[in-house]
């Protein structure tokens, strides 16, 4: 409260990679802008590009100096069109941004008239592999910490170590913050050794909402036979490609599957790669099974309750491995004598997930609302 006993209205302003074209990446920005305003925060996403964004671009530059990969692109262009046309609308039609978009090299200082907290996360936004380097916005160095509050939800770092002079500049930043938390034990490890912080371990933001707040979002596609929903990430994978071509002839049932490439054949095969953000909930929530080795589409598998097997990759093993064990899901991880009709107690799992969520949730309402009267001397 300030002076005259009116109440401040908390206005948030999250900065987080919200327009890549990945469904995971613009989920967990949804979800915890979602998640915030339903506990009655004002909120918006920083419309923010870092230095490389160019990456989400149809065609790069280096391209021209490779005629060949260029072609290869360009045989794929309808449907880079279509990811990139429904993942712009989704971002515009779903999310509250900033009135102005800002690029890595902008004074983002006057946001601090605009918002009186700020959060960074989540997603690989201290990666600096992702970010052109060390991005000092999404450490919110642009913040005044005089007035108003810095505070990480779940960022990753996505590496074990750094080098000296990387890992000095992110760790400068970092004692700044009011609070922070972090997606992985692997970063609470890193920023507790090299930092005076408390790190805290909280839940990705998608897992935050529940299968109530997705249907909203949901958009039913036009197939509507029985099918297994396959979503991969990384490089083919040539064991789980084996596997669901085994299961869909032993249980005579489609393949829905989103990959830039035509990994199966047949008239029972659909690459709906591109597909609304709002049809990639559809396809998890209606299918028979979903064979992933993706963290979120495993996520949703859970959220959605739904018979799923998923396959390890190098760099989820450890996050998706963490998160199946705590929900005594480990077995549903793929090995030889998996059985994906295998039944699951939900019931127990999602007892154990609203158990999960508490922490991460204590601590985003606690960093919001704690120490309000250092943050409060202004108006709204």
């Amino acid at each position: 409260m300030i002076g005259d006993g009116k109440i401040i209205m908390k206005k948030i302003g999250i900065i987080t990679f919200h327009c890549s074209y990945n469904y995971g990446s613009v989920l967990q920005a949804y979800a915890l802008q979602k998640y915030l305003i339903n506990n009655g925060y004002n909120v918006k996403i920083i419309d923010y590009r870092s230095k490389n964004y160019d990456m989400y671009h149809l065609f790069k530059l280096w391209m021209l100096k490779y005629p060949l990969k260029l072609l290869a692109e360009n045989r794929h262009i309808n449907r880079l069109i279509r990811r990139k046309y429904n993942f712009r609308h989704f971002i515009n039609e779903s999310m509250h941004l900033t009135n102005k978009k800002y690029l890595y090299n902008d004074d983002l200082t006057v946001l601090n008239n605009e918002f009186n907290v700020f959060i960074a996360g989540s997603d690989q936004i201290w990666n600096p592999v992702c970010t052109g380097g060390v991005d000092s916005n999404f450490f919110l160095n642009f913040v005044d910490g005089r007035v108003n509050k810095r505070i990480a939800y779940a960022p990753s770092l996505a590496h074990a170590s750094f080098e000296d002079k990387i890992l000095n500049e992110m760790c400068g930043y970092i004692e700044k913050f009011d609070a922070i938390s972090v997606r992985e034990e692997s970063g609470k490890k890193i920023l507790k050794n090299n930092t005076s912080k408390n790190i805290e371990v909280v839940l990705d933001p998608t897992m935050l909402l529940e299968e109530k707040d997705y249907k909203t979002l949901e958009i039913k596609p036009k197939s509507a036979k029985p099918y297994i929903f396959v979503y991969m990430l990384e490089k083919d994978d040539p064991c789980l490609i084996e596997y669901v071509s085994k299961i869909s002839q032993e249980k005579a049932i489609d393949i829905v599957y989103i990959h830039l490439n035509n990994l199966f054949r047949g008239k029972h095969v659909h690459n709906v790669y591109g597909c609304k953000v709002g049809e990639f909930l559809w396809y998890i929530r209606n299918a028979k099974y979903v064979v992933s080795n993706s963290f979120h589409a495993t996520v949703f598998s859970i959220i959605f309750q739904k018979k799923f097997c998923t396959f390890k990759t190098e760099k989820s093993y450890s996050r998706m491995v963490g998160l199946l064990n705590t929900l005594g899901l480990e077995d549903r991880i793929y090995n030889k004598e998996f059985m994906i009709e295998s039944d699951i107690n939900y019931d127990e799992v999602i007892l154990k997930l609203k158990t999960l969520r508490k922490p991460s949730e204590s601590y985003l309402i606690k960093s919001i609302n704690g120490d309000s009267d250092r943050y409060e001397n202004r108006e709204n």
